[in-house]
């Protein structure tokens, strides 16, 4: 957690970016599956 303080003040917008890819991954995963199931 104290990690993501110092890169929040350090590079917000890489933050953000890794933050926000890092919860999408498992909606796209599971979007991806039901694609490929139908």
């Amino acid at each position: 957690m104290v990690a993501l303080t110092l890169l929040r003040k350090r590079w917000p917008k890489t933050a953000l970016i890794l933050a926000t890819a890092i919860a999408a991954a498992p909606f796209l995963l599971l979007l991806m599956s039901l694609f490929l199931d139908i």
